[in-house]
């Protein structure tokens, strides 16, 4: 992602190989932590929002309430890990976006394309039977394959917005021009 990021960029990558593998390990860190952090209250969510609204004696209304603030805060997470992504990848200057709309874009067609990967894998799959485990990690792979390329797609959408504002970075520059501004 990161040589990825850098060619959407235009740029040249200019860090030290320490400070590039450093790079990569924290940000793969952090975005395995968010991105499970996500699937956790994704598939948990509801079920630890009834135990504690039982245990705590909250109610339904907390219930209810946890439960309509379950998808916010997954699209929070989700957005986090694209930002995180997005600024520290590229080897350029910029300011930390959290919500920027590369971000909202490809978040909104990593969901459609899980939903729809998710309905193929399940009307689809008998992998096992067939294949084993191998297959599985095949289409793991294909997936992460995808929803790479989705992110990448917002990464160009943010670079080609930049490119095109007052004050932003044409192609290649890693820095903004200071006449510019």
């Amino acid at each position: 992602m990161i040589e990825a990021m850098n060619v959407v960029y235009g740029v040249e990558e200019g860090r030290p190989l320490w400070k590039r593998y450093l790079n990569s390990i924290l940000l793969s860190l952090a975005v395995v932590v968010l991105v499970l952090s996500a699937l956790l209250l994704l598939f948990f969510g509801s079920e630890v929002s009834t135990a504690a609204a039982g245990a705590f004696g909250f109610g339904a209304f907390f219930k209810r309430m946890s439960d309509a603030l379950q998808w916010p805060v997954l699209a929070s997470l989700v957005l986090l890990a694209f930002a995180l992504v997005y600024y520290f990848a590229p080897d350029v200057e910029q300011r930390f976006k959290w919500i920027s709309p590369g971000a909202v874009v490809a978040f909104v067609f990593w969901l459609l394309f899980s939903l729809l990967f998710s309905l193929l894998v399940n009307s689809f799959g008998s992998f096992n039977a067939t294949y084993g485990s191998l297959a599985g990690v095949a289409v793991f792979m294909l997936y992460l394959y995808y929803s790479s390329f989705i992110m990448l797609v917002g990464a160009e959408m943010n670079q080609i917005i930049e490119e095109h504002s007052p004050g932003g970075k044409d192609e290649g520059e890693r820095v903004p021009d200071a006449e510019k501004q």
